[in-house]
């Protein structure tokens, strides 16, 4: 269902093929831009959207940090995803959970706002990257 959805929402987009990978089965990777590509899990009862927003942060990570707990906590900014670090570490991510099969435009919807989401988070870390003060 969702290479399904990931194809017609490219169409719609106008976005060349390629913008659709499969990384192995129920998984696929969907590029928005160079910058953004959202990796989808599909599951019997849902679909996870994850995306590395960006490196870790290496300035003032304490004043980041508080921002996405508070988004967290208080779902500022995150239309209802949640904020965190890879397992290793080394990037920030923005993971979203839809615990039921949804429709086309549901998805499409929620795929809007969970890129959004990418998107102002990916704009908040940008002054926290590059080398520690």
């Amino acid at each position: 269902m969702i290479k399904e959805y990931l194809t017609q929402l490219s169409q719609e987009l106008k976005l060349k093929p390629t913008t659709v990978k499969t990384k192995e089965v129920g998984v696929f990777e969907f590029e928005v831009d160079p910058l953004t590509k959202v990796e989808l899990a599909e599951y019997e009862l849902g679909i996870t959207l994850k995306t590395e927003l960006c490196e870790t942060p290496t300035q003032d990570t304490g004043e980041l940090y508080a921002k996405m707990m508070d988004a967290n906590v208080f779902g500022i900014g995150t239309f209802g995803s949640v904020l965190g670090m890879s397992e290793d570490n080394k990037f920030l991510l923005l993971t979203k959970y839809i615990d039921y099969q949804p429709t086309y435009q549901e998805f499409r919807d929620t795929f809007e706002d969970y890129v959004n989401a990418v998107k102002f988070w990916q704009e908040k870390a940008e002054p926290y990257q590059g080398p520690p003060s």
